[in-house]
């Protein structure tokens, strides 16, 4: 009986498949040189002492390991399979860089993977076009330009325009109304309507500001919720506000996120500082006065423009610290801001355009134009520029546009579309 049970115990240890199946890169060589667009070919000697279930191919970005384009499965079973293939670099705003295809193999029992490293030669960045934003009778007007500087309608929208933004990596327009619950996004490459969400709830429940952070994108909202989509489409973040508070003006690093909150009548108002993976509240900041706008100039600090009695007023905020600072008063209201880069600022007030450097703690006058919105073209280093229904384009130090024109209608805001983020 002894040996009858030790012969089976034997057996049952041989029956158990311990070798892991084998690859061999053939194609393409290591740290080979491809541009978007190109079709790769793939070569590889997959194999395994037993029987291959299945073979993933995939292309990973070596800077942030994640996954790109579509990952390609096969199912040999059988103990040997050459696989070949061609891989295509489809997405045309790809960024350049390194990337490695990933082979990974399972033969029911063990897993291996092998990996490749190339290149991958991005398309140069490039500016498609200007869109404006206007509201006429209750509805949205957007027109745009093909980089002309000829307008033409484009699309509208059947409510009054919120905000709004232009996510050049998916060529994506994402549009927030103002007295509706509808957000609705339009796919700028395939000329149509590809997502649409309705807040649901209470009446106060309407859409804030919008932002984006590399591919993803956040949104505010008048309940106090802070709703996170990825460019799928989907839910990645999700912050909920007490009872009776809205959250406005966000801003996004790449750690936290900060977020205006108020009770809806105003008071009580904080800068509560987020963290971006878990939507966990790190620290939160007392604040007397409204946000026009704030950006992060550091990991870890930020900056305020606000209007307060007297004016305008630039303040600093250390989150490691967790202190506040006013830094800058300003004699004007703010009316709204954009950023040139972390330490450069152009701020338009009730009476004209200011220009303030962080790092200096400088401000001067700019351009004198009243009421301006604005956005800054950093590829070309150009300033967009709308007064009423007169758009103009300032090059970098030019005080005078280089071209003018006009739309039909009051110019909300401006949007610049590249061929990639």
């Amino acid at each position: 009986m002894f040996c009858f049970t030790t012969i089976l115990l034997f057996s049952c240890k041989e029956d158990k498949d311990e070798t892991p199946p084998t690859v061999s890169f053939i194609s393409p060589f290591e740290n080979q040189n491809f541009d978007v667009l190109d079709d790769v070919r793939i070569s590889a000697a997959v194999n395994d002492n037993e029987k291959l279930e299945s073979i993933r191919l995939s292309l990973v970005r070596a800077d942030n390991n994640q996954t790109v384009l579509t990952t390609q499965t096969f199912v040999p079973n059988q103990r040997n399979f050459n696989l070949e293939t061609f891989y295509n670099l489809s997405d045309s705003l790809l960024k350049g860089g390194s990337y490695y295809f990933k082979i990974e193999v399972d033969d029911g029992e063990n897993t291996f993977s092998e990996f490749r490293f190339i290149t991958i030669n991005g398309l140069p960045r490039q500016k498609l076009g200007v869109y404006v934003f206007g509201n006429q009778n209750g509805n949205t007007s957007i027109y745009a330009d093909q980089n002309d500087f000829q307008f033409s309608s484009f699309l509208s929208f059947s409510q009054n325009f919120q905000s709004g933004l232009i996510n050049s990596s998916d060529q994506q327009l994402w549009f927030l109304p103002s007295d509706d619950k509808e957000l609705e996004v339009y796919q700028l490459k395939k000329n149509e309507l590809v997502f649409s969400e309705s807040l649901v709830g209470a009446s106060n429940q309407l859409y804030n500001q919008i932002t984006l952070n590399e591919r993803s994108i956040y949104i505010s909202t008048k309940n106090g919720e802070i709703q996170g989509y990825n460019n799928l489409f989907t839910d990645n973040f999700t912050y909920q506000a007490a009872s009776g508070r809205e959250v406005d003006q966000l801003a996004i690093s790449e750690k936290y996120l900060l977020a205006e909150e108020a009770s809806l009548t105003g008071a009580n108002r904080t800068i509560g500082v987020l963290f971006k993976n878990s939507a966990a509240l790190s620290v939160s900041f007392q604040i007397v006065h409204k946000v026009v706008a704030m950006y992060f100039t550091e990991q870890e600090k930020g900056i305020l423009f606000q209007n307060d009695e007297d004016g305008g007023r630039i303040s600093e905020l250390n989150i490691d610290g967790t202190t506040k600072r006013k830094i800058i008063s300003i004699t004007d209201s703010v009316y709204s801001v954009v950023q040139l880069n972390f330490d450069v600022y152009l701020i338009a007030t009730k009476s004209k355009i200011m220009r303030y450097e962080l790092e200096r703690n400088n401000l001067v006058d700019y351009l004198f134009i009243p009421n301006a919105k604005m956005e800054w073209d950093n590829l070309n280093q150009q300033l967009y520029v709308a007064n009423n229904n007169e758009l103009s384009v300032y090059d970098s130090r030019a005080l005078s546009p280089t071209l003018t024109t006009t739309l039909p209608f009051e110019i909300e805001e401006i949007f610049i579309r590249y061929n990639y983020d």
